[in-house]
């Protein structure tokens, strides 16, 4: 306890006069990664095939499309089988978002110390997501992945702004120009707003604006809004 006390001093600050009532608990890392998903008249949800951390709650996001894509092949009466094509999909698709959070939180680790950088990378994620809830609000396709992971021009450029943000060779203005670039097309949430400060309320006002980027009219929009409880 005093050599973790000693290691961060803003913790010791507060806690430093602190006594021990139980045993000390200690865990290894808690992070996994199986790959096999799916077996004889069994398979995974992706809480049981990967974890990495709490960060961002993507438990939660994760659990809920794997239970829209099993939830749909059993009521197609299709039992779990690793030859069966769509049971292999189902496979891919699991181990392909348990990559994007894999990176993402990774990237965000990294750059935990780092505002600068750091900002730019939760835009995407908070880019990703709301775009994603609007389009499933709305009754609109969604690419088949965690949020908009499952898209491969929206990933691949993810992955590489990770990687850049997280070289410390390359300025932080630049990360921040490529994020910028990135995000815009998907952008509803005026999180690219220069005036913010960092701070993004929810306003209905931003989503309207960007209507054409989801391809709605203003009436659709009212109408989710409404529907989901908002008042605006």
């Amino acid at each position: 306890w005093r050599r973790l006390l000693e290691r961060f001093p803003t913790v010791k600050q507060h806690l430093g006069k602190a006594q021990r009532v139980t045993e000390w608990f200690h865990a290894d890392r808690v992070s996994f990664l199986t790959p096999q998903v799916i077996g004889p008249r069994w398979a995974r949800l992706p809480s049981a095939v990967a974890f990495v951390d709490p960060l961002f709650s993507t438990g939660f996001t994760l659990t809920l499309l794997g239970i829209r894509r099993l939830a749909a092949l059993l009521e197609a009466g299709l039992v779990p089988d690793a030859e069966e094509p769509r049971w292999r999909e189902y496979e891919h698709l699991t181990l392909q978002d348990a990559e994007a959070v894999g990176r993402l939180t990774g990237a965000a680790f990294a750059n935990l110390g780092r505002f600068d950088r750091f900002i730019p990378l939760t835009r995407i994620y908070f880019a990703a997501a709301i775009w994603a809830e609007t389009s499933h609000r709305l009754g609109k396709p969604l690419a088949d992945g965690f949020l908009l992971f499952g898209d491969p021009g929206f990933r691949a450029r993810s992955f590489r702004c990770f990687e850049q943000l997280s070289d410390a060779a390359i300025p932080a203005s630049v990360c921040d120009d490529t994020t910028r670039s990135l995000i815009d097309p998907f952008d509803l949430g005026g999180l690219l707003e220069p005036n913010r400060g960092n701070w993004h309320p929810a306003r209905a006002e931003d989503l309207f604006a960007a209507a054409d980027k989801i391809g709605a009219t203003i009436e659709e929009l009212r109408v989710m809004l409404r529907t989901c409880g908002m008042q605006f």
